[in-house]
């Protein structure tokens, strides 16, 4: 009989618990900014202890993504990427994006 991770609820609890631990002890506290002008962007941005869960939450998501992904469409993501990049350097050249930027972010076809 195998045990996996995925169907013994007693080890994902315990492996949840392990990570919020982990978040909460690297997590600095009492860290304030001593000035922030009334016009910054900055209390717009969410809270440190926020933002690193959130991070670690995709990366632990993203390894997941990997693992449960089969092998053939792992192939076929990285023999794409060469499109993909060879497509943006070609939008990127030709100031496609600063032309959207222009128009209010909306263009047809013909213009």
């Amino acid at each position: 009989m195998q045990i996996s991770f995925w169907s013994c609820p007693g080890l994902l609890m315990l492996a949840g618990a392990v990570y919020v631990g982990h978040l909460m002890a690297t997590c600095p506290t009492g860290v304030k900014v001593p000035h922030i002008p009334s016009d910054s962007p900055l209390p717009l941005l969410m809270s440190w202890p926020s933002y690193q869960f959130l991070r670690h939450s995709f990366e632990f998501f993203d390894l997941v993504k990997r693992w449960t992904t089969p092998p053939d469409a792992l192939v076929l993501d990285v023999a794409t990427k060469y499109w993909q990049s060879e497509v943006t350097y070609a939008l990127a050249a030709l100031g496609v994006a600063d032309e959207l930027f222009e128009a209010g972010g909306e263009l047809g076809c013909a213009e």
